[in-house]
């Protein structure tokens, strides 16, 4: 299933919702995305996603993230969506 995902990577955007995904394999090939979705998998982080400095679109929406470390660092970051991570707490920096 990941490598279907990741072989349908465009330079923009990546839609890897519903992929059932826990952890978020081979960020680095990922460099030159400005859109990326994640919702509605079963993450319970976002490690690696701050490495998308290119990133203006992040949906992370219905997961089970409860630590977003980082992404204060991601200075083209617009629009994000965390909503339905009933785990999300404090740590949100």
């Amino acid at each position: 299933m990941w490598e279907d995902a990741v072989s349908s990577l465009s330079s923009e955007a990546a839609d890897l919702s519903g992929s059932s995904l826990t952890r978020i394999y081979h960020i680095h090939l990922m460099y030159n995305i400005t859109q990326l979705n994640l919702s509605n998998n079963q993450l319970c982080n976002l490690n690696g996603v701050n490495l998308l400095q290119k990133l203006t679109t992040l949906d992370a929406s219905n997961n089970q993230i409860c630590c977003v470390k980082g992404l204060h660092n991601m200075p083209s970051l617009v629009s994000l969506n965390l909503e339905n991570n009933s785990e999300l707490n404090s740590c949100i920096y």
